[in-house]
């Protein structure tokens, strides 16, 4: 589903060339649940941000469902972000002003793709339909994160993405939220991948990867999993 082929990244910080990923080239399977880990600051999001078309890999390439990402092709990377791909970011990004259906309806604005299956997104995602025509400043922590996985699902992407999907959850929320993305996996067929600095998390994945000495690997073995 993602192939990263001698994949490097570099940031100019002052004088200096600041390493993130070099020459790193990885596979990341379709139809699975795979993580991403390593410390805060070490190129998760980078990583994320390179799979969207955000920016550009300086040296390689890299593929997403046969597509080789290019930020410049503005088209390519636009198809891509709104149909093949949905994301969830840590803090949600919801829009305060609009309802939670206004929400999880808004990517349709810009591209219809398929059928509108939002009742079936609730009863995955354990959502009453009664929170529809709320404001989301009246629900929870949790039903946001809900609401922002529905916004995310509602073009019937391929792949999804996730930010540190639980950064500021306690072990019993974070354990809700894995069987979520392990059901949302099973029951939609769907290729998920996540970043994440939780260890808890990281052991629940079908593949997982670290970022380390500037190095995207695979990670086979509980021990070899550090997030400080």
């Amino acid at each position: 589903m993602i192939k990263f082929n001698g994949v490097s990244k570099f940031f100019e910080d002052g004088k200096e060339k600041r390493i993130i990923i070099d020459n790193s080239s990885i596979i990341i399977p379709q139809n699975k649940v795979s993580g991403i880990i390593g410390r805060s600051g070490l190129g998760k999001s980078t990583v994320l941000k390179m799979i969207l078309g955000l920016i550009n890999p300086d040296e390689g390439t890299i593929e997403v469902d046969g597509q080789v990402i290019d930020s410049e092709n503005a088209k390519s990377m636009e198809k891509l972000r709104r149909v093949t791909t949905g994301s969830v970011f840590q803090n949600f990004n919801l829009i305060n002003s609009l309802t939670v259906e206004e929400n999880i309806m808004l990517p349709r604005f810009f591209y219809e793709n398929g059928e509108v299956r939002i009742k079936n997104l609730l009863d995955l995602l354990g959502l009453p339909s009664s929170i529809l025509g709320q404001s989301v400043n009246t629900i929870s922590g949790g039903e946001k994160q809900r609401v922002a996985i529905a916004r995310a699902l509602i073009n019937n992407p391929k792949l999804l993405l996730a930010d540190e999907p639980t950064g500021n959850l306690d072990l019993k929320n974070e354990n809700s939220v894995i069987e979520l993305f392990k059901r949302i996996n099973k029951e939609l067929d769907l290729t998920i991948l996540l970043v994440t600095h939780s260890k808890n998390m990281a052991l629940n994945m079908d593949k997982l990867y670290t970022i380390s000495d500037y190095k995207l690997t695979e990670t086979e073995y509980e021990a070899d999993v550090k997030v400080s």
